[in-house]
């Protein structure tokens, strides 16, 4: 509606408008980049718990300091934050089983890259009248011990 203008001055006229209001979003939510033994390379992964990060990226803390910044994070009433992994030029192991005759019978590879998967051990078991064919594949991974020795992981 326009403003019939009865004396000299400022007239104020509001008018609606398209826009609308910006929405809040969470500031609370951190982002860790770091190094760790385990877990997915390269791709940020949400954690709301420090559970969540122990899970996904192990709790070792001979790689780098990450474990721990994530840690205090949660101490200190953090409540998500994504974490992404890093390393140079880390490759996933594979490992290729041989059949009797020396030819390629299954090839094995790590999920995550570094040197978690550098760890781990398969064992064949043959079984039943026709070894070629039925076996039991066991798979398991070292684990450093304090000291310099390896174990069997009890996880």
């Amino acid at each position: 509606m326009a403003i019939n203008p009865t004396y000299p001055g400022v007239y104020v006229q509001e008018i609606p408008g398209g826009s609308r209001a910006i929405a809040g979003v969470s500031s609370s939510t951190a982002l860790f980049i770091g190094q760790s033994t385990q877990g997915p390379l390269d791709t940020p992964i949400l954690c709301t718990s420090y559970e969540d990060f122990a899970r996904a990226f192990g709790e070792d803390r001979s790689a780098g300091d990450l474990a721990a910044y994530v840690r205090l994070f949660y101490m200190n009433g953090g409540s998500r934050c994504y974490v992404m992994r890093i390393a140079h030029e880390a490759k996933n192991a594979t490992v290729v089983l041989q059949n009797y005759a020396g030819g390629n019978a299954i090839s094995l590879e790590a999920k995550n890259a570094g040197a978690s998967g550098n760890r781990i051990r398969t064992t064949v078991h043959y079984a039943g009248k026709k070894p070629g064919s039925t076996f039991h594949l066991t798979l398991f991974e070292w684990r450093p011990t304090g000291d310099g020795g390896e174990e069997v992981s009890k996880t």
